[in-house]
């Protein structure tokens, strides 16, 4: 969708394989969206903390099926950071995207 759209996407399987992309990419990566529970060790908290560190203006899209009062006790957005929820539309996840990359 996003693609189709005109955004170019680099898609990971896991944290751990997101971390390993942005390795490669991460000048040229200007948001991340991600699930806020993933397997493999790295969730998507810490996956857009390392970012973050890395590149401060990485824009950051967190997603998840909990509603984000309870997806984690200490969850709160910081600078940069929006939630949506799943399920989401197409449109609505196009209309967050924008917003974050013209904030």
């Amino acid at each position: 969708m996003l693609e189709r759209v005109g955004y170019r996407v680099l898609e990971a399987t896991d944290g751990v394989d997101a971390l390993r992309i942005a390795e490669q990419h991460l000048d040229s990566i200007h948001l991340l969206l991600t699930d806020i529970v993933m397997p493999e060790g790295v969730n998507g908290r810490e996956l857009a903390a390392r970012l973050q560190a890395r590149n401060p203006k990485l824009q950051v899209i967190f997603t998840s099926g909990y509603r984000a009062d309870i997806a984690g006790q200490d969850f709160c957005l910081q600078e940069r950071q929006s939630f949506i929820q799943k399920p989401s539309s197409s449109q609505q996840i196009l209309e967050i995207v924008r917003r974050r990359l013209d904030s």
